[in-house]
């Protein structure tokens, strides 16, 4: 049976990322018919998507779709299947990035405050990649903010690694050179920043460079492998404008 609930969760997630389904689902009767299962089944898939807030079950007057602010996209296994369709995945990409700009400086800030960090924040390990492939780079990276947000002992700040993960695995292999040097540059200076024993850390310092992150990844995203299906947001931050 869970191999039938999943094959349709998937299909009914394809079909309302599509867009097929606006005017609410068809009755579980047409349904399970459709996808030649039980209503069991169909049951199953329509909880499923309900509890990831992409589904509204409303007895007696049908299942529809919510707007997509209100799924859960902090679940990583629904936030990676959105970030694969291109229908919606540009809009949620750029979204996640700018929260990242905000909350990146914050999970720093905590993390050095809390003496947690090691001395040298993975510098070694992220210099080692500037000279390979951009797939290269993404575990360094994914390792160099993974260390920041364990270390921020916040349970609700340290729930956005996944986010972020995502954002490096999707954008950085499609970085060309130069900006791949460019973004390891930023992560050597944060590293710096966090692990200075010297200078004071100061937020605005910290926004600085996770505007620039940001800003060299947001370029990944007018790659031809990442079209843009959606409108880019007019409300950009005013913050993103240079690089390191």
């Amino acid at each position: 049976m869970t191999n039938n609930v999943n094959r349709v969760t998937e299909a009914l997630m394809t079909n309302i990322v599509r867009g097929q389904y606006t005017d609410g689902l068809p009755s579980q009767e047409v349904l399970a018919l459709e996808f030649n299962v039980s209503r069991t089944v169909l049951r199953e898939a329509v909880s499923r998507l309900e509890y990831n807030g992409i589904l509204v079950v409303q007895p007696k007057i049908g299942t529809r779709v919510r707007p997509i602010e209100q799924w859960q996209l902090m679940n990583t296994e629904l936030l990676s299947y959105v970030f694969d369709r291109q229908d919606i995945a540009h809009r949620v990409v750029y979204e996640a990035l700018i929260a990242w700009l905000y909350i990146g400086p914050v999970a720093a800030s905590l993390a050095a405050g809390h003496g947690k960090l090691p001395v040298a924040l993975t510098v070694p390990h992220v210099a080692q990649a500037s000279a390979h492939t951009a797939d290269s780079l993404v575990e360094p990276l994914l390792d160099f903010h993974r260390t920041i947000f364990s270390a921020t002992n916040n349970m609700f700040v340290s729930t956005f690694v996944g986010v972020v993960d995502l954002v490096i695995q999707k954008l950085v292999p499609l970085l060309d050179s130069e900006d791949r040097l460019n973004l390891l540059d930023c992560h050597l200076v944060l590293s710096l920043l966090l692990s200075s024993q010297s200078e004071p850390l100061t937020m605005n310092d910290l926004k600085s460079v996770y505007t620039d992150i940001v800003h060299i990844l947001r370029r990944a995203m007018t790659d031809t492998a990442f079209p843009m299906s959606t409108p880019t947001p007019v409300s950009t931050p005013a913050e993103l404008h240079h690089d390191c």
